[in-house]
C-alpha cells in the first residue's frame, strides 16, 4: 500500500496547490517533510502570501509564480516603509469642487469637468491614468456628491435642483447615459439637505445593481432627520425609503444584504445592527417603496444588539463606511497579476454629543454578519445579544474627536492618531495599521520573514474598550484577533493641515486642507 510520504515532492506539491491555507497549516505539522516542502515551495508560499493580505491571483499569463511571489513581497515592503515609496502631489482647486477617493481611484471636480485618475502601482502592473467626464448638461455648482464603480463603468452623480436632488447614471468612459440604465436621471420626491464635508465621506455606496444614498433631509413630518434610499440604478427603481428621527447609517455586506446600524430610544437595547434582505424588498415600482419607514419597522432579517447604554441624555451620530474597493467580484485586467478579495471590514464611527465627550470605532467583517445570517437559517432566533456576536465577532474601540481618525480597505484599518497640539515642523503621522486577513495564514509565513521586513508588528487578541461614560458597562472587550503595524506616514505639511489619511488597495494618500489666501486643496498620494 502506498502513503502519502512515498510520493515525490512534485506530486505532493500539486496536491497541496489545490487546497487552502488551512490545510496547508495542518500539513506543516504532520511531519519535518511536508513543512520543508510547504516553506521552500514558491508556489505553496505564493498561496499563503495572498491569503495573509486578502487577495486573490489574477488571470493565467506567462508571469509564473516566482515572479508572483516576488512581486507580493515587494509590495508588502513598500507599504511598511512609505517614505521609500514614490510620491505624487496633486494640487485640487477647493471652491466649488467635491472631491472623492476611491480605493484605486482619486476624483474631483473642475468647473464643467470631472477629473478622474488611476493611481498606479507598479506591484501589481497598474499603469497611472488620467481621463474628464464633461458634465455638459449638468450645472456642477450645484454637485452635492458622486461615487463610481470603475468594472461596470458607473459614474452617479447627485445635483440639486429647485430644492430637490437628482440621481444622473453616467459612464465614465463615454461620458453618455450609461447604456444599462433604463433611466437617464432619477428625482427624489422630497426636499433635502447635505451637510456631511466631501473632505469625511461620501453619502453614496455602489454595489452590484443597488445605490445606497445616506442623506439628512425632511419628509412628511419630520423635520431634519436622517434619512436613507435604496435604488436601483438600472430600473431607476425607488425600492426602500428610511427615516430616522435618530442616528442611523447605511451600508451593503455583500451582492444581497445591507446592515443598518441605528439606535430605537423606545427599547431597553437602544443600539443595534439591523441585517435587510435587498432580495426581498418589493420590486416593479411598488408606491410603498416611497413611503417612510422606520428602520425597527423593517422585515429585518436578523438584528444583532450592541452593549447597552446609560439612562442618560445625549445625542448619536452614526456614519458608515466601507472599503473603497468594495465591488461586485470581478476579473481582473488581464495584465494584473493578483486583486483583492470579496471579504471586507464595515466601519461605523459613532460619535456622543453632550454630556459626554466619547466617541467609537466599530469594526465589523462582512463574514461576521453572514454568520448570523447562517445561523438564521438553520433555526436561530433572529435577535443576537451582544455576548452572542460581539466579543468574538467585531473589534470595538475608544476613540475622541477628529484627533483619532480610521478609514478601511477591505480587511485592513488604517488608525490616524493626531494631537491638536503637534509642533509645526513635524512632518509625519503616527499610525496603526489593523490587518484582519487570516492569522493562520501569516504564522506560516512567520518562520522565514525576517523581522526587519515585518516592522513593529505584534498580534493583538484582546481590545478593551476602558471606563465608559456611554455604555452601561466598564469591561468591554473584544476578542477578535488582529495584526497591530505600528507606522510613521510622512508628510508634506504639519499634520495639523490634513483632513485625513486614507489607504487604498496599493497606496495611502493624504489629503490637506488649503492655506490661508489659498483656493487649492493638495492630494499626497504614496503608492506601493
Amino acid at each position: 500500500m502506498a502513503f502519502l510520504g512515498d510520493l515525490p515532492n512534485e506530486l505532493l506539491e500539486a496536491i497541496l496547490v489545490s487546497t487552502d491555507v488551512c490545510t496547508l497549516g495542518r500539513c506543516a505539522q504532520v511531519c519535518k517533510r511536508l513543512n520543508a516542502l510547504i516553506l521552500k515551495s514558491q508556489p505553496l508560499q505564493y498561496l499563503i502570501e495572498l491569503a495573509t493580505y486578502n487577495l486573490k491571483d489574477g488571470p493565467s499569463s506567462n508571469v509564473g509564480p516566482a515572479k508572483r511571489l516576488r512581486s507580493l513581497r515587494q509590495r508588502r515592503l513598500a507599504r511598511n516603509a512609505l517614505k521609500e515609496a514614490p510620491r505624487e502631489v496633486i494640487q485640487v482647486p477647493e471652491a466649488g469642487t467635491w472631491r472623492h477617493f476611491c480605493g484605486s481611484h482619486l476624483m474631483y471636480t473642475v468647473n464643467s469637468t470631472i477629473s478622474i485618475m488611476q493611481i498606479p502601482s507598479e506591484s501589481r502592473g497598474i499603469a497611472k491614468k488620467w481621463w474628464t467626464v464633461d458634465l455638459f448638461d449638468i450645472n456642477p455648482d450645484s454637485t452635492r456628491a458622486f461615487a463610481m464603480d470603475p468594472d461596470q463603468d458607473l459614474l452617479v452623480i447627485i445635483i440639486e435642483r429647485d430644492g430637490h436632488w437628482h440621481m444622473f447614471f453616467r459612464s465614465f468612459c463615454s461620458t453618455r447615459v450609461h447604456p444599462d440604465a433604463q433611466e437617464s436621471s432619477i428625482r427624489f420626491p422630497e426636499a433635502m439637505v447635505n451637510d456631511r464635508n466631501p473632505d469625511v465621506g461620501n453619502p453614496i455606496w455602489i454595489r452590484a445593481d443597488y445605490v445606497v444614498v445616506h442623506y439628512i433631509g425632511t419628509v412628511g413630518q419630520e423635520e431634519r432627520c436622517e434619512s436613507v434610499r435604496i435604488i436601483n440604478w438600472r430600473t431607476g427603481e425607488f425600492l426602500l425609503t428610511v427615516v430616522e428621527p435618530n442616528a442611523c447609517a447605511c451600508t451593503f455586506v455583500n451582492d444581497r444584504y445591507v446592515v443598518f446600524a441605528h439606535e430605537d430610544m423606545n427599547t431597553e437595547d437602544p443600539f443595534m445592527l439591523s441585517v435587510v434582505d435587498l432580495s426581498q424588498l418589493p420590486h416593479g415600482f411598488p408606491e410603498n417603496a416611497l413611503l417612510p419607514k422606520r428602520i425597527p419597522a423593517l422585515q429585518a432579517v436578523c438584528r444583532l444588539r450592541l452593549p447597552k447604554k446609560k439612562k442618560i441624555g445625549f445625542w448619536t451620530c452614526i456614519a458608515s463606511q466601507i472599503d473603497a474597493e468594495f465591488r461586485t467580484p470581478h476579473s481582473p485586467h488581464p495584465s494584473m497579476l493578483y486583486s483583492t478579495t470579496d471579504e471586507h471590514l464595515i466601519l461605523f464611527t459613532i460619535f456622543f454629543g453632550v454630556p459626554t465627550d466619547e466617541g467609537a470605532k466599530l469594526l465589523v467583517p462582512s463574514s461576521t454578519i453572514e454568520n448570523c445570517v447562517r445561523q438564521v437559517e438553520d433555526g436561530h432566533v433572529y435577535l443576537f445579544t451582544w455576548e452572542e456576536w460581539g466579543p468574538h465577532g467585531c473589534y470595538l474601540t475608544r476613540s475622541g474627536g477628529s484627533d483619532y481618525n480610521c478609514y478601511v480597505n477591505g480587511t485592513t484599518a488604517l488608525l490616524l492618531f493626531r494631537k491638536a497640539n503637534a509642533p509645526g515642523n513635524k512632518r509625519f503621522v503616527d499610525c496603526d495599521l489593523l490587518e484582519f486577513a487570516r492569522l493562520g495564514a501569516r504564522r506560516q509565513l512567520a518562520g522565514h520573514i525576517p523581522k526587519s521586513e515585518l516592522g513593529t508588528t505584534k498580534v493583538v487578541k484582546k481590545c478593551a474598550y476602558g471606563r465608559s461614560s456611554v455604555f452601561d458597562s466598564h469591561s468591554i472587550e473584544t476578542y477578535l484577533p488582529v495584526r497591530v503595524t505600528k507606522m510613521k506616514v510622512p508628510t508634506i505639511r504639519s499634520p495639523r493641515d490634513m483632513n485625513g489619511v486614507f489607504l487604498g488597495d496599493d497606496c495611502v494618500t493624504v489629503s490637506y486642507r488649503g492655506a490661508v489666501q489659498q483656493v487649492t486643496d493638495t492630494f499626497q498620494i504614496m503608492s506601493f
